[in-house]
């Protein structure tokens, strides 16, 4: 496997999470993280993280996560990388007197550790960062 390769891969694993989050699609996004894969917004396990996004994404009438600089260093020897991704996220809230706002812009950044396993890379640790919000 080539680095090129490597590094395509799991840049379509963040698109298919950005992806599956924007239409809901929580087997889609569990698929994204290895089993024993950790995300830092729960405490638990990555079953835990997507039975804690079905509870808050209804609260979400629509959202979009879109990519700007991504960064990945692969080591293929050791079948392991990490990436920095930016991500701006713009979210609708379903009902704004309950949220105190219509619409929520964040700025983040994905910091992830992958593995290589069976000849898949997935996400093995994932650390959100928000660097800036914004409510209208």
């Amino acid at each position: 496997m080539d680095l090129v390769f490597a590094e395509r891969e799991i840049t379509r694993v963040l698109y298919r999470y950005a992806q599956g989050v924007d239409r809901r699609h929580f087997d889609q996004i569990e698929e994204c993280y290895w089993p024993d894969g950790r995300d830092n917004r729960v405490d638990g396990s990555i079953v835990d993280y997507v039975a804690w996004l079905r509870e808050v994404l209804p609260n979400v009438e629509t959202s979009t996560h879109q990519y700007t600089n991504v960064l990945i260093d692969v080591d293929l020897a050791s079948g392991t990388a990490e990436s920095e991704a930016y991500c701006l996220n713009v979210s609708v809230f379903a009902d704004p007197a309950a949220h105190g706002a219509a619409r929520l812009t964040t700025v983040l950044r994905y910091l992830d550790e992958w593995h290589r396993r069976d000849g898949e890379w997935r996400i093995l640790t994932r650390v959100v960062v928000r660097d800036w919000t914004h409510e209208d």
